[in-house]
């Protein structure tokens, strides 16, 4: 048990810090995919607004031919530039952005390309150029579309000469754009496994106190319930040589009465507490599961018809398990016995056994009154109570049902408890089958 509660704060810590860093990862790649684009926007608009093409000379500050002195510049930007002049800062450019671009347009009329221009691109052959636009042509919708190409971005512009599709080369920042993404994943994987560690040493710390109170809690109920083996072993027999004595009376019987819960309770708390060890002393054979299931049904039958419920079976032959056999006769007492006691007035039992795939499926079906239909996982917890005088009516301890888990548990299977409707309870267990390798 402290070992499931390790894991299960490992796996909820890692599943916190994984969920946190996998945000920031997301926000922070689209923040930086949204720049880049953004980015690569600008640029574009600055070639279109330039016709697909740069003038022939710059000054060295991104301004043309036509550009008029530094010293007629006001300081604070305000003035409209001159005539040849491009005003980039205004557009969020750097004045080192037309020698930065690499582009080339392609010129397309009736389906027929009539011009490319390529001067200002050195990576890209006439032919790929041709390829590009021929694809993008293809696919329809070219009056002012703009949008991803390979690593270009592309804008369509109707001129008179023909429908022009602009190129400009990408491929700088997309890969940069890439490389940001498989760093920060590599850093977030390295930070989780370093994380991972870290948790793995102090959840041990963390859950040490529980482990402590936890082993000092089982052993309390260990040796509690050997120290109460004695005193209830004396009292039965001190009642025995009563009735020897005097006869038997209302108060004798009264007396080993409450001396079987006692010794049932005790024997239920010493074997539930023995199967939640983290190792439990068990012995795992090959086990005739059906076997088991038919002796239970036989030696429960007689106390059945004593209180007016039919119980029935169906249980198929040569099913065998790797289990321990003290502890599954017990499982299969504990819920033929709790289907005897909470059965509804002159009701049935069944017990079934047979074969789901791999699995041993092993049933135990009664009626009952008034149930929520439904599945019922609270059944299996320590002292639960669906209905405290009836328990006390039938002698139910409220442990039963958590050793059958328990068991269950250590065998490594499944067990569930639910309400096809409100008159019928119905318990499964799933085993793995025996086989050869085990």
């Amino acid at each position: 048990m402290i070992q499931k509660l390790r894991r299960k704060i490992i796996a909820i810590s890692m599943a916190a810090i994984a969920g946190v860093l996998l945000i920031i990862l997301g926000v922070v790649n689209l923040i930086n995919c949204r720049q880049t684009d953004a980015e690569t926007r600008q640029r574009m608009a600055f070639l279109v607004e330039m016709g697909g093409t740069l003038p022939e000379a710059f000054d060295g500050r991104g301004r043309g031919p036509a550009a008029r002195p530094e010293s007629d510049t006001p300081p604070d930007g305000t003035q409209p530039p001159a005539d040849g002049e491009y005003d980039f800062r205004r557009r969020g450019l750097s004045e080192e952005t037309p020698y930065e671009m690499r582009f080339f347009t392609v010129t397309i009329k009736g389906g027929d390309i009539t011009a490319t221009d390529l001067t200002r691109i050195a990576s890209v052959t006439e032919d790929q150029a041709k390829e590009y636009a021929y694809d993008l042509w293809k696919k329809g919708n070219t009056d002012g579309t703009e949008g991803y190409y390979q690593d270009f971005r592309y804008h369509w512009t109707e001129q008179e000469d023909g429908t022009q599709v602009l190129f400009l080369d990408c491929s700088r920042e997309r890969s940069t754009v890439r490389r940001f993404l498989l760093a920060s994943a590599l850093i977030s994987g390295i930070g989780l496994i370093i994380v991972f560690a870290l948790v793995l040493v102090f959840s041990r710390r963390a859950v040490k106190p529980f482990a402590e109170n936890y082993e000092k809690q089982r052993r309390f109920i260990t040796d509690a319930g050997h120290e109460l083996k004695t005193p209830l072993a004396i009292i039965n027999a001190d009642v025995d040589v009563l009735e020897m004595d005097y006869g038997e009376s209302e108060w004798t019987n009264s007396i080993k009465s409450q001396t079987g819960r006692l010794s049932e309770l005790t024997s239920r708390l010493i074997f539930l507490a023995r199967m939640e060890e983290d190792s439990p002393q068990i012995t795992l054979i090959k086990t005739d599961f059906s076997a088991l299931a038919e002796e239970a049904c036989e030696s429960f039958r007689p106390l059945a018809k004593s209180r007016a419920l039919t119980l029935t079976q169906d249980i198929e032959r040569n099913l065998f398990v790797n289990g321990d056999k003290a502890a599954l006769r017990e499982l299969i007492n504990i819920l033929i016995d709790n289907a005897v006691k909470y059965a509804s007035e002159n009701g049935t039992i069944e017990a079934r056994l047979g074969l789901s795939g791999k699995s041993l499926l092993f049933t135990v079906e009664n009626t009952a009154s008034g149930i929520v239909p439904g599945p019922h996982p609270e059944f299996f917890e320590r002292f639960y109570r669906a209905d405290a005088s009836r328990n006390s009516a039938t002698g139910g301890s409220g442990i039963g049902l958590s050793a059958a888990a328990a068991v269950v548990r250590v065998h490594k299977g499944k067990i569930t408890a639910e309400a096809p409707d409100e008159t019928r309870i119905v318990f499964t267990v799933t085993l793995p089958l025996w086989h050869e390798n085990q």
